[in-house]
């Protein structure tokens, strides 16, 4: 790693240095040490970006009718749990679920109570979410008392563009959950994960990736791997306070989808139960985990309030 002559696009910092070329796209990866974030050095552009995302039809519901029960089922009960979070913080009932892809999270909120809409730039993902039931925002104006993302802000070309979205969206003293990518995750036991993001920076060595890691930065997919620490530094700066920051664990978390995958893949744990023993692995090495490292979760949580 080495120092280089730039600005940090998140902080406005100078304490910027490479880890080296990406595998799979333009550029280096810059880690700025103020904020502790990565980033690329050359950013994607917007339309890129668009044309990527269109068709992505992020965790569409398919399957039997068995399958979307158990989908169905699966958001709800997420939902019943980060309800409990927000009621401590706020009485709101109406929210939007922004970039919430086929509207898993949108038609959660709904069946326990809230006034739950869906704002995605997925055009295909929107029609599934429409045909689905849940309410579209077509453009990016109204008031919400909450805004929910979930995983959306690292996929951000530029930081002060999302919160300049979400905080359109939000009345004052309004509440921001943001669930992202945890940058400094402890899941060491998820060999996959950890080989997979491993290999996005070639240069660099597994003690690298312990000594600082750079989960889960892939561009242009994801933009940044940032951490608790750049959160408290981007609520200041965008004037929210912070009301809680928590992490969750793989196949623990309910502000994420992550568990989706393992109680929908009945048949390729059929096929290959090597899987299933795995998935067991990985949950019970999670909660073990989560014991020794509470802040060390892939789901990093933050609950704020727009000032």
């Amino acid at each position: 790693m080495k120092s280089v002559d730039a600005t940090c696009v998140i902080c406005g910092s100078n304490t910027i240095t490479t880890y080296g070329k990406f595998s799979q796209y333009k550029g280096d990866a810059y880690y700025c040490s103020s904020c502790d974030a990565f980033y690329p050095s050359q950013l994607p552009e917007l339309a890129d970006v668009i044309s990527y995302y269109q068709g992505f039809n992020f965790n569409e519901p398919q399957g039997t009718f068995i399958r979307k029960w158990i989908n169905n089922t699966l958001f709800t009960n997420k939902a019943k749990q980060i309800s409990s979070v927000l009621k401590k913080h706020t009485a709101g009932n109406k929210l939007l679920d922004f970039g919430g892809g086929c509207g898993n999270f949108t038609k959660g909120f709904a069946h326990v109570g809230y006034d739950s809409w869906l704002y995605e730039i997925d055009q295909s993902a929107v029609r599934i979410a429409a045909e689905n039931g849940v309410k579209i925002l077509t453009e990016k104006k109204g008031l919400f008392d909450i805004v929910f993302t979930s995983h959306v802000i690292e996929h951000f070309i530029l930081l002060k563009d999302f919160f300049e979205d979400v905080s359109a969206l939000l009345n004052t003293g309004g509440v921001l959950v943001i669930a992202l990518p945890n940058k400094n995750i402890e899941e060491w036991y998820r060999k996959v994960h950890v080989k997979g993001y491993l290999d996005v920076l070639p240069e660099r060595s597994m003690k690298d990736l312990k000594e600082n890691p750079w989960f889960c930065i892939d561009p242009p997919r994801h933009n940044y791997a940032l951490s608790s620490t750049t959160m408290r530094m981007l609520a200041t700066k965008y004037g929210y306070e912070i009301l809680e920051d928590f992490t969750e664990y793989c196949n623990q978390g309910s502000f994420y989808h992550n568990s989706q995958y393992s109680l929908l893949n009945f048949g390729t744990f059929v096929k290959k139960p090597w899987r299933f023993v795995y998935n067991l692995y990985i949950t019970a090495m999670s909660v073990i985990t989560s014991k020794k490292y509470p802040q060390g979760g892939e789901n990093l949580c933050v609950i704020l309030r727009k000032k």
